[in-house]
């Protein structure tokens, strides 16, 4: 479920498949332990469906890293993300690409 890799400077986790009550802690648990003080890319461009719970750990990830998400327009987790307005407080792009050429750090953890 997930996939890390490796542009530039950041690590980038491509999250894969659903995300939801039954598997979310198990996957950002797979998170926490590789991220130290820069900033990570989590990717959900291939993830088909985010529940609450999922929207949970990434608060908590955000809380604890500097993170930038990756969630295409249109796509479901994307949808959630403004629906609830996360986009607001974690820094959100359309790709990869432009997640590790954006200017600013992402939120600093507090």
């Amino acid at each position: 479920m997930v996939t890390w890799t490796v542009l530039r400077a950041f690590r980038v986790a491509r999250l894969h498949g659903e995300i939801d009550v039954r598997n979310a802690g198990a996957v950002f648990q797979r998170l926490s332990p590789p991220c130290d003080a820069g900033v990570l890319i989590v990717d959900l461009s291939d993830v088909r469906f985010l529940d609450s719970t999922g929207l949970t750990q990434l608060v908590r990830l955000q809380r604890e890293h500097r993170i930038r998400l990756v969630s295409p327009l249109g796509s479901q987790p994307r949808k959630l993300l403004e629906l609830t307005q996360l986009v607001e407080l974690i820094p959100t792009f359309d790709g990869v690409d432009e997640a590790a050429s954006a200017g600013h750090p992402g939120p600093a953890a507090p």
